[in-house]
Formats: structure tokens, sequence, C-alpha cells
């Protein structure tokens, strides 16, 4: 149930159309290091993920609050990030969408 919430929120919240991308670097186990922590209002998913070519390693953030399960900020290094991050609300390349989905497989 509380995936399905997550999921909901994270697609109405955010914006990107990278989930297949996402999931093909989840499938590829691209994700070099993912973390979460959180406190009282807020979680925090940090992750380094390496590109498809090898050549790259990308640092990215996700930050939902607790209660709304909302999704407060996004970050990335990438290009595809750095273009669309200014002009669209949550913006989410496909590295974001790949640690959000690992971070849905974490649940129970």
């Amino acid at each position: 149930m509380i995936k399905q919430v997550l999921l909901e929120k994270f697609n109405k919240d955010t914006c990107g159309k990278n989930d297949l991308g996402g999931k093909r670097i989840l499938e590829n186990d691209l994700i070099s290091n993912f973390d979460i922590k959180h406190d009282e209002e807020l979680i925090y998913i940090n992750s380094k993920i390496i590109s498809e070519n090898y050549f790259s390693e990308y640092i990215n953030k996700l930050e939902i609050d607790i209660n709304t399960k909302n999704i407060i900020s996004t970050f990335c290094t990438c290009d595809d990030f750095e273009r669309n991050e200014l002009r669209k609300n949550n913006y989410c390349c496909k590295h974001l969408f790949a640690s959000f989905y690992k971070f849905l497989n974490r649940i129970r």
C-alpha cells in the first residue's frame, strides 16, 4: 500500500519521462552507492550512478516529506538534469528515476 502511495505522489510531484531509462539503469545494476537517511520531517535518498557508457558517475539526491509523501526536491549532476532543472519543477532524469525505484524496492 505505501509503495503505491509513494509511486503516485512521485508521478504527481515530478516531471520528466525518464522512467524506462531509470528501470534500465536499475536492471543493469549501475547504482554504485545508495543511502537512505531520515529525520522527523524528510527522507533523504542519496546515490551515485555509473553512466550507461561507463565513462561518468552521477550524484543525485531526492527528498521526500515523511508526512505527505510529497517530493520536496530533486538533484542530479547529469547534463539532462542541468538542462531541465530550472524549466521544470522537480525534474527527474533517468538517474533519479533509478534511485526512486531502488528506494521502492527497499520498502517492505
